[in-house]
């Protein structure tokens, strides 16, 4: 027998394997990506049904993998059958529950929701072989990532295999296959053969994994390189808390950015290096101190979270940095205080704290909608806003107030929370934003952690343009943006804020695009207010008209100078004599 045949015996012997332990699991992923290719293929789906089944299914997996794990390890279960066919009935259950009770918007507060959800779904999936008292959980994350990335190593082998035959046979023999089948290939690799492929590796319940050596790859990669380079970014952040102290600034959101991250990435790195402690005296003494130097990077980290908070308010997301900060603290404390931790506890605190967060009564919804209501009335009242509970227009504040406004209004709106605003109806959309407050919404803009101001303007609007007597007409939007687009005998891009336009190899036009909106009036604080195109036209002493229609571009503000990188949609109409 070559050693073909004999590799490919051990694949389907796994994937029998899999069959055998998970049926379920494998049924529900088969549906999942049935659903997926037909979603697909479907031009039309407006109530979304198609994606709101397939999250169903999505969320099915790890749920079902936990419950047969569980399953199989009660051993003293006399009827493991009927408990087994309970299991399946509690998955049906939940879908009708879930279907029933899904919002009929995805909005952002339900798919975060959701992510959590199926986070804490695979967490309880790897933990439910290691709980309460069962030592080598770390061990057994690492077999789990191990299998995870050879699992996908095979299975995008497989894909782009397969997709290589059909690609030829496509060209080949002029077959016009359509391209869909690429994506219909792609989710039937990842969730059919590689879910079934993993799911045959699991370890047996009881397998203390006494003959699975630590894998040489992850000993060198965590311990040569993972661990020096967080050592010296732990430094950096010691170096930084040491220049806030001589120099009293504080880059609040840069931090917290930065230890965020660093944050979930040593508690993963300490779980994952939990098993070499008793092989290597150095990972002993990292696992030992390292804890320790954490804690002055999560004060920093929490100081930085009060400080935004104080400025600009809850939002969903600092409720969750400071959530992630409570998890931190918790699992260093657990870690340091407890030479001898079992590491499973760790991922129960974070699917205790994270449940607590998102689905508790009091969570960081209700906290942000709360807090950010508060704020608005309190502008709204201070501005003379207020007629008893009735909200009276003004149109004579600044700017600033303006935009403040109009954010704290979306940012409620989005969370279907607008109607807990004082003076606001069930029935308020971001349309009538000028007849309840006096001005038009004014869009907020993404200020980067080094303060650079990112502008994006898009006119929601259509109308009709008048192009009589211009004989070239040239589309802008492109998504090579913001390099040059060329159509024909003609170039244009963007080149230093100035819209330049080549036609037969000769620059007949060039202009400064901030030029033509100041000249305009346009004010680029209220730039993204906007709902309809900017025109601009003019010409040029060589004989050019020319009308530009810009219906979205984008650009940066930084020290009160505009920056306008490229046009993401537009289009321009010349003539030449």
């Amino acid at each position: 027998m070559s050693k073909l045949q004999i590799l490919v015996g051990k694949v389907l012997d796994t994937l029998r394997l899999s069959l055998k332990r998970f049926p379920e699991t494998l049924l529900i992923s088969s549906a999942y990506v049935i659903l997926m290719i037909v979603n697909n293929r479907n031009d039309y789906d407006p109530d979304q049904t198609l994606i709101k089944i397939a999250l169903i299914l999505a969320l099915a997996i790890p749920i079902s993998v936990a419950g047969i794990l569980w399953i199989e390890r009660q051993e003293k279960l006399k009827r493991p059958m009927v408990v087994r066919i309970g299991l399946n009935l509690s998955i049906i259950i939940y879908g009708i529950l879930f279907k029933v009770f899904m919002p009929d918007d995805l909005d952002e507060k339900f798919m975060i929701r959701y992510a959590t959800a199926t986070a804490i779904a695979y967490l309880v999936f790897t933990l439910v072989p290691y709980l309460f008292n069962r030592r080598r959980y770390g061990l057994y994350l690492i077999k789990l990532l191990t299998t995870f990335l050879v699992t996908y190593l095979y299975t995008l082998v497989l894909y782009f295999g397969v997709i290589a035959i059909i690609f030829a046979v496509d060209r080949l023999f002029d077959m016009n296959i359509s391209e869909d089948i690429y994506f219909d290939i792609f989710i039937s690799s990842v969730g059919i053969f590689g879910l079934g492929y993993f799911l045959g590796k699991l370890p047996e319940i009881r397998d203390n994994l006494l003959d699975y050596l630590y894998p040489t790859v992850w000993r060198v990669l965590l311990t040569t390189i993972v661990i020096p380079l967080i050592s010296i970014y732990t430094i950096v952040l010691y170096a930084y808390f040491i220049r806030i102290i001589v120099s009293v600034g504080w880059t609040e959101g840069l931090i917290g950015t930065l230890v965020v991250w660093y944050g979930y990435v040593s508690i993963v790195l300490l779980m994952l290096i939990k098993p070499k402690e008793k092989d290597s005296l150095f990972v002993k003494r990292f696992g030992t101190y390292y804890p320790m130097a954490m804690v002055l990077p999560m004060v920093m980290l929490v100081i930085s979270i009060v400080i935004r908070i104080q400025t600009y308010g809850v939002t969903t997301l600092r409720a969750t940095v400071f959530v992630s900060w409570i998890w931190f603290i918790v699992t260093l404390a657990y870690i340091i205080i407890r030479k001898k931790a079992l590491h499973q506890y760790i991922s129960l605190a974070f699917i205790f704290v994270f449940a607590l967060a998102m689905f508790a009564p009091i969570n960081i919804f209700s906290v942000t909608i709360s807090n950010q209501t508060s704020r608005l009335e309190a502008i709204l009242t201070e501005n003379n806003m207020y007629n008893g509970d009735t909200i009276v227009s003004n149109d004579n504040l600044d700017k600033g107030t303006m935009r403040t406004i109009s954010s704290q209004v979306q940012l409620l709106h989005e969370l279907r929370a607008h109607s807990d605003i004082r003076g606001i109806d069930d029935d308020f959309d971001m349309k009538d934003m000028e007849e309840v407050f006096g001005f038009s919404y004014i869009g907020d803009y993404y200020v980067d952690d080094f303060g650079i101001r990112y502008l994006n303007f898009y006119a929601d609007s259509r109308e009709v343009v008048d192009i009589g007597g211009y004989d070239f007409y040239m589309n802008l939007m492109s998504r090579r943006q913001p390099e040059e687009v060329s159509i024909g005998d003609t170039d244009a891009f963007m080149e230093d804020n100035d819209f330049v336009l080549i036609h037969n190899d000769v620059e007949v036009l060039r202009f400064s695009l901030i030029e033509a909106l100041e000249e305009r009036n346009i004010d680029f604080d209220l730039l993204e207010g906007l709902d309809r195109p900017i025109l601009i036209e003019g010409g040029t002493s060589e004989g050019v008209t020319y009308k530009l229609v810009v219906s979205s571009l984008g650009g940066e503000i930084e020290d009160n100078q505009l920056s306008i990188h490229h046009i993401e949609g537009g289009d321009v109409f010349f003539s030449m004599k």
